[in-house]
């Protein structure tokens, strides 16, 4: 008996040291995530592009919240509610809490694609803590987190105001809670599980169907333990009160905005995916091509250039050390290494059946496959081979910031959003005296009658929204109709809206064969350039804006 005290105070002295050792190591932690993403910091401090379309709906609806929650507490509310239909609100509504560091940042631009970088922190950290828990050691955890920052998914998207990240956020978040389950009591899996699905489908709507296996496997944990939550004794745990407190007046938040603009948004879901409306962004094929498509989008978005050699090393140096030790992984990690398999190829299949093709969609499937890699990491025990693989992560990451950053003729296989920063100002300098200059009142409402990346309603939308956090005044911008394709349904347009000024491109400066957003855009620029209804007034550009009041 006596010789076993020594050996049981060394172990707790053990136990001792690891606790104290882990807020240091957790900041280094947190340290190195902030030092991965200091390129996409870089890249949105040298970029001057306008947002087009969906990512300027975005920042104009969280500018036009937050002018809202400081002048009206009413208007804010109905703002919340009504600002931004057929797509969830969430980025808008975190989006709207960081506009006022446009002052520091030094737009609100820069101010939105912050809050796209905390959320790629979080997600990072998230990936940190599953890898932890399902390899049992940080060094591979860490790993794992280098991997997904390399990607050229990630990289691209922490440059962009778009809802995949926090999507991600929370697929990773409910693999966490998968790993947990058997570890937390019932209460804690169970406020972490409706706080993580009720930010999931207030990003996206499609977000359950992401990790529909693991909250299978979550439920059926649950189930299995039998035993009834204790929502009180959870309530002094300080992590699931914050949880409370934050989720439930946004699940109110959230259910408010499903039943007003439910039937709108499943409208824009089926129709984004099945209906003609998809034909715009893909095409319909055969399941067995579409299948070979996305694969390579597969590649191309979370593996390629190095990435899937270090993930291929990963499962050769796994498969050796396993059969020449005979260990087997327990069983509960091995499930969820399954899952991830199982639900990436579940996901597959279903974008594969949808009509429209953007690899964009698929980037919440990082999590499965960091999970995939740093449970075959787990099985190795050389910390030498743990650090070869580190070294391929990293060349990952520095070759993809590199390309980001404007580095050329590396990457033969880029991913679409993986672009360069603008550094000319000209685009973003025009749209915004052109704003300025028809923006002059709250019941005005005007038209853009060309649809241009640089140049469109959504944009303009957005830079009014942005000038009235100064002026306080707030003209709107509509467009001649979505795809439209009747000369007179678009004339009508501007006249039932009693449009005050109309901005368009110049001939010169628009294509002479149009695609499907602008076929009529050069026919009523001819037709108000001759109807004495519409007089051009004086505005100087180089960039062919024409401006037209109407008489």
């Amino acid at each position: 008996m006596t010789t076993d005290r020594p050996v049981a105070a060394e172990s707790l002295r053990e136990k001792q040291a690891a606790t104290n050792r882990k807020p240091f190591e957790n900041a280094v932690v947190a340290a190195v995530i902030v030092l991965l993403l200091a390129p996409s910091a870089v890249w949105i401090a040298r970029d001057h592009s306008v947002w087009p379309w969906d990512q300027a709906w975005y920042g104009q609806v969280a500018t036009d919240l937050w002018f809202a929650a400081t002048h009206s507490l009413r208007a804010w509310q109905i703002t919340m509610l009504h600002a931004i239909d057929m797509k969830p609100p969430a980025i808008t509504w975190i989006g709207q809490f960081f506009v006022p560091l446009r002052g520091v940042l030094g737009s609100v631009e820069n101010a939105l694609l912050f809050s796209i970088l905390v959320t790629q922190g979080a997600l990072l950290w998230t990936i940190f803590k599953i890898g932890e828990a399902v390899s049992r050691s940080r060094f591979v955890a860490f790993t794992g987190v280098v991997f997904a920052a390399g990607a050229q998914a990630f990289v691209g998207l922490s440059h962009q105001m778009f809802v995949e990240p926090l999507q991600a956020l929370c697929v990773a978040w409910v693999v966490y809670i998968a790993v947990m389950c058997r570890e937390w009591p019932v209460a804690r899996s169970i406020v972490h599980l409706a706080s993580a699905l009720l930010l999931g489908v207030a990003a996206k709507t499609t977000t359950p169907v992401y990790c529909l296996l693991f909250l299978i496997y979550i439920g059926g944990i649950l189930l299995s333990r039998r035993s009834r939550p204790n929502f009180h004794a959870e309530w002094r745990h300080w992590p699931s009160r914050i949880l409370i407190c934050l989720f439930a007046p946004a699940a109110i938040a959230t259910s408010a905005w499903y039943l007003f603009t439910f039937r709108a948004a499943w409208r824009h879901a089926r129709d984004s995916s099945y209906g003609d409306l998809a034909l715009h962004y893909g095409f319909r094929a055969a399941l067995g091509q579409k299948l070979v498509i996305w694969t390579r989008l597969f590649d191309q978005s979370l593996l390629y250039p190095f990435l899937g050699w270090g993930f291929l090393a990963a499962a050769l140096l796994a498969a050796m050390f396993v059969l020449r030790s005979s260990q087997r992984r327990p069983a509960p990690a091995a499930i969820l290494l399954w899952l991830s398999a199982a639900q990436s190829a579940l996901l597959l299949l279903i974008f594969a059946s949808n009509i429209t093709v953007d690899a964009r969609y698929m980037y919440a499937l990082v999590v499965f496959v960091v999970l995939l890699f740093t449970g075959l990491c787990g099985s190795v025990p050389s910390r030498w081979a743990i650090a070869a693989l580190l070294l391929i992560c990293t060349m990952q990451w520095g070759a993809t910031n590199a390309v980001a950053l404007g580095a050329r003729g590396m990457f033969a296989n880029q991913f679409g959003r993986l672009v360069t920063p603008q550094p000319d100002p000209s685009q973003y300098d025009e749209l915004t005296r052109a704003v300025q200059r028809t923006s002059l009142s709250n019941e005005w409402t005007n038209v853009i009658g060309v649809e241009e990346p640089w140049f469109n309603a959504n944009s303009a939308e957005f830079f009014a929204a942005e000038q009235s956090l100064v002026t306080g005044v707030r003209s709107h911008y509509i467009a001649l109709g979505y795809a439209q394709n009747s000369v007179d349904r678009a004339m009508h347009r501007i006249f039932s809206y009693r449009a005050h000024y109309i901005a368009t491109l110049d001939e010169p400066h628009q294509e002479p064969r149009p695609n499907y957003l602008n076929l009529v855009a050069l026919p009523v620029l001819r037709d108000m350039k001759s109807d004495s209804r519409f007089q051009q007034i004086p505005f100087s550009s180089n960039k062919g804006i024409l401006l037209f009041e109407r008489r």
